[in-house]
């Protein structure tokens, strides 16, 4: 297997995020009209994200967690982002280019994304994904 380093950056809302890949020389290039990370990322304010194999294909996918900073930014800037916006997950094709998977993901309540980490959380052996949401309140009326 080729292992590609690559950098991800997510963004303000109005702006893309940024996928960059090395070459062979170890030079970094902007490759998000390539990866295809760009449009879907436009409206959203990324404060996570995270590289890991979602599907279990031996392919690092891509997860953003989205949220905005001001509660009334749809009545300000009704054609930016929602305070609370979906996070993101994008399937890697193995071609340089990232598929987003437009099914909702994580938690049923969209929430206020303000980080995300990966790892195996229940000791099940499989790979969790744990995000932090702020203003959002679970059944049981705790935070």
């Amino acid at each position: 297997m080729t292992v590609v380093a690559v950098i991800d950056i997510g963004n303000f809302s109005n702006e893309i995020t940024y996928f960059y890949q090395a070459d062979s020389g170890g030079c970094f290039n902007d490759q998000t009209i390539q990866a295809k990370v760009g449009n879907p990322s436009l409206f959203t304010l990324t404060f996570g994200l995270s590289f890991f194999d979602s599907n279990q294909d031996g392919s690092q996918d891509l997860f953003y967690a989205n949220g905005h900073i001001e509660p009334d930014v749809s009545v300000v800037l009704k054609e930016f982002s929602l305070f609370t916006t979906p996070s993101l997950l994008f399937w890697n094709q193995r071609n340089s280019q990232l598929s987003w998977n437009r099914r909702k993901v994580g938690r049923k309540d969209t929430g206020v994304g303000r980080g995300v980490a990966d790892g195996d959380y229940d000791v099940d052996s499989d790979l969790d994904l744990l995000v932090s949401n702020s203003s959002v309140i679970a059944p049981n009326g705790q935070a």
